[in-house]
């Protein structure tokens, strides 16, 4: 009897617990949840006004839902060329800067995290130095036109190249691994390129795979450095979005149908759906190497 009364109380001394942690989240979630409304909403807004019928976008009565189903502002853009050509050139620079700075960004980090030269604590200063003292854009400028690249895609690739910042993460990532892997491979008789590249890297794909979609993702939303580099060449998408909502009449071959305000509206939102597709199809799969690569490469054993 004495064991059941104490198993009854303990019982419900638990139950009480867990309705004052139930409690105590129910703020938090409400709060989240308002925030991830407020986050979503644009984003949900900008399809169904991309989907909707101009007359009900003239009106102002789409919310979160397409009104009166309509494709029309989606068959037009898709179906000029230039859409494409700015795809590719897009994805080209984004495929070729990302690769080629993920490889730079592993040499420059190795020998900064376990490097054993002299001047290596003077090199990690200068490296936080230029993050501060950056000239900016002109002298890239300079070298790009004395190299002859102004108007190629090349001048946005290798301008692109290395960050300051990018380096300090993956070195901080780097230092973060266990020693005695490396240790025991230099025991085994492993130089540095097969310690970077038979243990460092596939160790490290984690905080690679985040700072690539950094990568990814800050070349596809660039807008300035294309209009600077690539003058009145530039094709990337950010400029073909640009001229999208500057001036969609201009832009698109409707056949001699007017456009009104609404289309146009409907027209640039559609432009703006297009051009952020590839990023919301990439972004789940690198999901959980973005929030592993962040949150692992901050804690140190």
């Amino acid at each position: 009897m004495v064991g059941d009364e104490h198993e009854r109380i303990q019982s419900k001394n638990e139950s009480e617990k867990i309705g004052r942690r139930a409690y105590l989240r129910c703020p938090i979630i409400i709060i989240m949840l308002i925030l991830m409304f407020m986050v979503l909403y644009p984003l949900i807004h900008l399809v169904a006004v991309s989907f909707s019928n101009p007359n009900f976008i003239r009106d102002g009565s789409v919310g979160l839902i397409p009104v009166g189903f309509n494709t029309k502002a989606y068959h037009l853009i898709l179906g000029d060329s230039q859409i494409y050509k700015a795809y590719g050139s897009t994805i080209f620079v984004c495929a070729m800067n990302c690769l080629l700075s993920i490889v730079l960004l592993c040499f420059a980090a190795y020998p900064l995290a376990y490097g054993n030269f002299r001047s290596k604590g003077l090199f990690s200063k200068f490296i936080i130095l230029t993050m501060f003292l950056s000239a900016g854009i002109i002298p890239n400028l300079v070298v790009v036109k004395a190299l002859h690249l102004d108007g190629s895609l090349w001048s946005l690739v290798l301008t692109g190249l290395l960050s300051a910042y990018n380096i300090i993460v993956v070195r901080s990532y780097f230092e973060g691994l266990p020693k005695a892997l490396i240790e025991s491979a230099r025991v085994d008789g492993a130089n540095d390129f097969q310690i970077l590249f038979r243990i460092i890297i596939p160790c490290s794909k984690p905080i690679l795979a985040t700072v690539a979609l950094w990568i990814i993702v800050a070349q596809w939303n660039s807008y300035m450095y294309p209009l600077i580099y690539l003058g009145n060449k530039a094709t990337t998408l950010q400029i073909y979005l640009a001229n999208a909502i500057k001036d969609a009449a201009a832009l698109y071959d409707t056949g001699g149908l007017m456009i009104d305000d609404a289309f146009a509206t409907q027209l640039r939102y559609a432009a703006v759906v297009c051009s952020i597709i590839p990023i919301l199809i990439i972004f789940p799969f690198a999901q959980k190497f973005l929030v592993k690569g962040v949150t692992v490469g901050s804690v140190k054993e």
